[in-house]
């Protein structure tokens, strides 16, 4: 399913999207767009890459999951980004 996500992202015009799910379902994921259509690591740019993700990653994992540390390299031009388990309140 993940697979046909990435594809979708980059027939859409979002860029060209790896995710590197862990060994461990306590480690962080990791979700890197290459080539991103919104270029930044706040605001609307963070949310309109990643959100999606962290919903559908959510979702398909049946975990409680947020977004940590996005940046983005300009020399290579690549969004990246954490999507860790949500601590419990």
């Amino acid at each position: 399913m993940i697979d046909l996500l990435v594809k979708y992202d980059s027939v859409s015009g979002i860029g060209v999207t790896k995710v590197t799910l862990p060994k461990d379902d306590q480690d962080r994921i990791i979700v890197q767009i290459s080539n991103p259509s919104v270029k930044g690591t706040a605001g609307a740019a963070k949310a309109f890459l990643f959100s999606w993700w962290c919903g559908a990653l959510t979702t398909l994992l049946n975990r409680n999951l947020e977004i940590e540390d996005v940046t983005y390299d300009d020399e290579e031009n690549i969004m990246r980004c954490k999507i860790v388990s949500r601590l419990s309140e």
